[in-house]
């Protein structure tokens, strides 16, 4: 039985601090900010907003000038169920 306990005393592996691949902790302290943000920054307005409504806006003119198109190539007579199904998974993968 003592044959036994050396060999797993062996094959046990070193404790994570002998042998760590890690670098030796050098804590920070954080420095102190206020979370309600800068006042004035927030009275400016946000410099993004109509750049954003206009990418918005244009994306969804896009969709719908593509489902237009799309609706008119598939209606010669009447638009089909299995037309109408095409129409609606083909314009939301263009969404």
């Amino acid at each position: 039985m003592d044959k036994v306990n050396e060999a797993r005393q062996v094959l046990r592996p070193p404790p994570a601090n002998e042998c760590s691949l890690l670098p030796a902790e050098a804590p920070l302290s954080m420095p102190i900010q206020p979370l309600a943000g800068n006042a004035a920054l927030g009275a400016a307005g946000d410099v993004l907003t109509w750049p954003r409504a206009t990418l918005l806006l244009s994306s969804a003119a896009a969709v719908a000038i593509y489902a237009h198109v799309l609706y008119q190539v598939l209606s010669i007579v009447q638009l089909t169920l299995l037309q109408g199904v095409f129409l609606v998974l083909c314009t939301l993968c263009f969404a």
